[in-house]
């Protein structure tokens, strides 16, 4: 067990730290998205699917409400060879297209959220075979590059060996 003086220490440590959401926020604020993608890193069994889950769902809920801010699109890339795409807006477009018969080129006027979780569990670990599966995850933004510039990226992963330090 930790002894109190480590306990104090760590419990001050979290006093300093930022909510996961307001970091998301801060990172998007400037409005124009659509050359940023934020990577959450984060060891097994530490949460990542369970907020991203959850803010998938608080961002839902304030959408069906008010039919305003973001509308969030979640994708587990476990998935991935499911949906896997050489098409011009590459796995998102294809995944809302095949499971949900929802043709995202017709919603361009929405502003969206894609929470794109687990990166590390889309296939091999190689640095080509991740490069891949990001660059079809990135492919989404080319919707409307004039006018479609807030859709927002949030992909995530347990840290691995190679891959993710170029993106």
């Amino acid at each position: 067990g930790h002894n109190a003086a480590e306990r104090g220490t760590q419990k001050n440590a979290e006093k300093h730290l930022l909510p996961v959401e307001k970091l998301i926020n801060d990172y998007f604020e400037d409005g124009e998205s659509i050359e940023k993608i934020l990577f959450l890193i984060a060891d097994f069994g530490k949460g990542k699917s369970v907020f991203m889950r959850y803010f998938a769902a608080k961002m839902a809920r304030q959408y069906i409400r008010t039919r305003e801010g973001y509308f969030p699109v979640y994708l587990n890339l476990r998935e991935y060879g499911n949906y896997k795409s050489d098409e011009k807006l590459g796995v998102i477009a294809n995944y809302l297209s095949k499971k949900y018969a929802f043709d995202i080129e017709q919603k361009k006027s929405m502003r969206f959220f894609f929470l794109i979780d687990s990166l590390d569990e889309s296939g091999k670990l190689t640095q080509y075979e991740i490069d891949s599966v990001i660059d079809s995850v990135k492919k989404i933004q080319n919707l409307d590059s004039t006018k479609c510039r807030q859709n927002r990226i949030v992909i995530t992963s347990r840290p691995v060996e190679v891959g993710l330090y170029s993106h």
